[in-house]
């Protein structure tokens, strides 16, 4: 079934003219000259490239950025111009009816999407808002599509695990280990998972090579249930932190299976829990990707270096394989500051000591203030909460101290603007002062499904250089990309190279590559400089 037919249905049982998907807007259809919301969540960029793409493909979708593009298709009796164009958003689509059934009266006969499988997530309904009219039920229709005529819609590429026979080696299905999480955590290893979600409404939620997989031969959930997992796990400080502020984040050991990363949320129907696994064994420092660039600044006796990426892409592990690196290969004292502590390293030849926010310490603030009375060599933050925390971060830098921080950014220009805005526009000037003398090194990686299974990171990396330096003191962002795109002589790497290297070295797929690039012209200019063909 096609991504237009959902949509489409919603202009049928709506009665509109046009549909719109604007990133940061809910979907919206006029009728009758009036703008009506659709749904009750925001439009993602990236599902409105996804839909740009399987309608026109990447070449187009490409053009969009100089000159809208429009793509002309009948489907569910309609005919409707797709016109993609980039707006102040982003990329945005608009679907324009052209033609319609004769009969269009009263609600769709297209009824509703038949039961999910069991490991697949069930879909939900949206309802489309209108102050003279009841609500609209919004469903994609079953069965064959009607066949196009001005436009042949490529296949989207879509990278599903296998169905995963989820009896083998189930351990959880007992009645007597219901209400053993542990026995669940097995289960995760056993299949793999990287994240088991425990929600009151569902049943358990394992999420195996990217795709979530809903344990359906279990039970759904109820809210005591979900306490009943959670109780005999939670530690004290975790117990207090959920009282106060609604969420928690903690650690949880399983001898001979593991550490679990347990994020605790409260939402409408209840406790909400997601277990990370936390790999035991680090990737070699050596084989996970940093250029020799990054290498000799993590032997610098000062400076800062920051690794960044989305949630969930690795940045953790990344940060850890430092450590782990410069436990090996340095003898300086070492000082990492975590919320939580994930990876816990052993005695090597660095006096290595890890504080826990909440366990061992009050806050960053705090450790960070205990810390540099220690003297510490090197400095390693999990983050970098707020402005206080960041400006001694800097201070630290400047001053003699190797320190390496993470943060959420999808780009290397994307962390160092992150940390300028973090402080008031008068403040701002300095911070930027203090970036260029002290910056290192940046990396910024996503994490990619590889072609046999399991995931490897695409890194980009910037290096210190006087032109890279003047370029953060001024605050010229946008000058800061090309320099990284024309400086791979010195050891830098776009994020775009990155990714076609991955794809050239047969390691994931170039739709891959295309899904998970944050800047997609680049991502073509670097296929085309590899000779990969763009995916279809």
């Amino acid at each position: 079934m096609s991504s237009l037919d959902p949509l489409i249905d919603v202009i049928a049982r709506a009665k509109a003219t046009e549909l719109h998907l604007v990133p940061g807007e809910r979907t919206f259809v006029i009728r009758k000259g009036k703008r009506l919301d659709v749904g009750r969540d925001v439009v993602q960029q990236g599902n409105v490239s996804l839909l740009a793409a399987e309608v026109m493909g990447p070449a187009r979708v490409l053009a969009a950025h100089d000159a809208p593009q429009t793509a002309r298709v009948a489907r569910l009796g309609y005919t409707v111009d797709v016109v993609t164009s980039v707006g102040a958003a982003g990329l945005e689509v608009a679907l324009h009816v052209v033609d319609r059934p004769e009969i269009d009266d009263g609600p769709s006969s297209a009824g509703s999407i038949p039961a999910a499988s069991l490991s697949s997530p069930p879909r939900r309904t949206s309802r489309v808002l209108e102050l003279e009219a009841p609500p609209i039920e919004t469903a994609a229709p079953p069965g064959p599509s009607m066949t196009d005529t001005d436009v042949t819609l490529p296949p989207m590429e879509r990278t599903v695990a296998p169905p995963v026979e989820l009896t083998v080696a189930r351990t959880a299905t007992r009645a007597t280990d219901l209400n053993s999480v542990d026995a669940l955590l097995r289960d995760m290893v056993a299949h793999h998972a990287s994240d088991l979600h425990l929600a009151a409404g569902y049943s358990p939620v394992m999420r195996i090579q990217g795709e979530l997989h809903f344990l359906t031969d279990l039970s759904e959930l109820g809210p005591d249930q979900v306490s009943a997992y959670l109780d005999p796990i939670l530690s004290e400080r975790a117990r207090r932190d959920l009282a106060d502020h609604k969420d928690a984040t903690f650690i949880y050991e399983v001898k001979d299976l593991g550490r679990f990363r347990i994020n605790v949320g409260v939402d409408a129907r209840g406790l909400a829990l997601t277990f990370r696994h936390v790999q035991s064994e680090l990737p070699a420092f050596e084989r996970y990707g940093l250029s020799p660039g990054v290498v000799e600044a993590l032997s610098a006796k000062g400076g800062l270096v920051l690794v960044a990426s989305a949630p969930g892409h690795g940045r953790s592990t990344t940060l850890a394989s430092m450590v782990d690196y410069l436990n090996w290969t340095r003898s300086d004292h070492v000082v990492t500051i975590e919320r939580p502590i994930e990876h816990v390293h052993p005695i090597a030849r660095c006096l290595l000591s890890q504080r826990e926010v909440g366990e061992h310490t009050e806050s960053f603030a705090t450790a960070m203030e205990s810390a540099l009375r220690e003297r510490p060599d090197v400095l390693v933050l999990g983050e970098l909460p707020d402005a206080a925390v960041t400006r001694t971060a800097l201070d630290c830098a400047g001053s003699g101290t190797l320190v390496i921080a993470s943060l959420r950014a999808s780009s290397v220009v994307g962390a160092l603007e992150r940390v300028v805005d973090t402080f008031g526009t008068e403040h701002q000037p300095k911070i930027r002062q203090m970036l260029a003398d002290s910056t290192r090194a940046v990396v910024a990686q996503v994490l990619c499904w590889k072609t046999g299974g399991g995931r490897v990171p695409a890194i980009e990396t910037l290096l210190t250089s006087s032109l890279v330096a003047t370029l953060v003191r001024e605050g010229k962002w946008s000058q800061l990309q090309p320099v990284v795109q024309g400086a791979r002589h010195v050891g830098m790497v776009s994020m775009g190279d990155a990714l076609a290297e991955l794809v050239s070295a047969e390691q994931i797929s170039a739709a891959e590559a295309w899904a998970r690039a944050p800047d997609r012209t680049a991502l073509a200019a670097s296929f085309k400089a590899h000779g990969i063909a763009l995916p279809a």
